[in-house]
């Protein structure tokens, strides 16, 4: 499966939740480990959640369903561990803090133990990884809710490519090779904003035609930058000189460029055409 968006994913309300969430992924993670929590609520945990043993290695894991963490936390974590593990591991609701990550870096030769750290980012995308997001966040795979979003994602993508002029703009370039850099300007800041995994569908199909319409997009973006050069202010073109004087390099950049517009072209339609088959538009 894909990587997710961390923030569209809400946090356990519950400790054990977030405990339960970590069970699922170490036992996934860890297949020749046995994987127990350390106790029960109301019994002395000595500072551990859960353990894993192996023949060979221990490992414990103190769990944190916490807002904000804090490089003290993380010393009193590892004072309040009173059994011999062979490596810490801490499993925190937080966002990722390089602060934090430096604090463990410069603390692992202090305790000679190796520390690892799993931020919210983290667990998602490994509940991802082992299938178990389904489990956890049912309301997330229900069709009323994918239609619901995938319709407001939808609308959002139309109105950049229509409305800003885009779609039409490229509509019309095959052929031409002389580019306007407001155009250009938009195109480049919407192949970014389209590529990231917060733009992503719900609907496999419709999600397969935006990567489709993107790898075209950043192609495109990508011929355009390196193989143009200003002509004026408002323009970029390909130079007229490689015609006669490199004329292959000519034959070859224009081809391209003209395969790509086609190629955006028929990914959009696809897209209007799977937006009104689900009912999105």
């Amino acid at each position: 499966m894909g990587i997710y968006n961390q923030n569209k994913y809400p946090k356990p309300s519950s400790w054990n939740e977030f405990e339960d969430m970590v069970i699922d992924i170490v036992t996934s993670q860890y297949t020749n480990f046995s994987v127990n929590r350390y106790g029960r609520q109301g019994q002395s945990q000595k500072g551990i959640d859960i353990i894993l043993s192996s023949l060979n290695v221990t490992i414990g894991i103190q769990c944190k369903n916490i807002d904000r963490l804090t490089s003290k936390d993380i010393d009193d974590i590892i004072k309040g561990i009173e059994i011999n593990v062979d490596i810490i591991m801490i499993f925190v609701s937080t966002e990722r803090d390089v602060k934090i990550i430096n604090h463990i870096i410069h603390k692992t030769p202090q305790i000679q133990k190796q520390i690892q750290i799993q931020f919210w980012e983290d667990i998602i995308n490994h509940l991802s990884t082992y299938n178990l997001i389904e489990k956890y966040y049912p309301q997330f795979f229900k069709d009323d809710f994918r239609t619901i979003k995938d319709r407001e994602l939808f609308k959002e993508l139309y109105e950049d490519f229509h409305n800003s002029g885009l779609r039409n703009y490229l509509n019309n370039m095959q052929s031409i090779f002389k580019f306007n850099d407001g155009k250009m300007s938009i195109l480049f800041l919407l192949t970014e904003k389209w590529s990231s995994v917060d733009f992503m569908f719900h609907y496999p199909e419709i999600e397969n035609c935006r990567k489709e319409l993107i790898e075209v997009l950043n192609t495109l973006s990508s011929d355009i930058s390196l193989k143009t050069w200003s002509v004026d202010s408002e323009y970029h073109a390909i130079p007229s000189e490689w015609i006669t004087e490199q004329p292959e390099r000519y034959k070859e950049t224009t081809e391209k460029i003209d395969l790509n517009l086609s190629k955006f072209t028929y990914y959009f339609n696809n897209m209007i055409y799977l937006g009104k088959r689900y009912d999105l538009i």
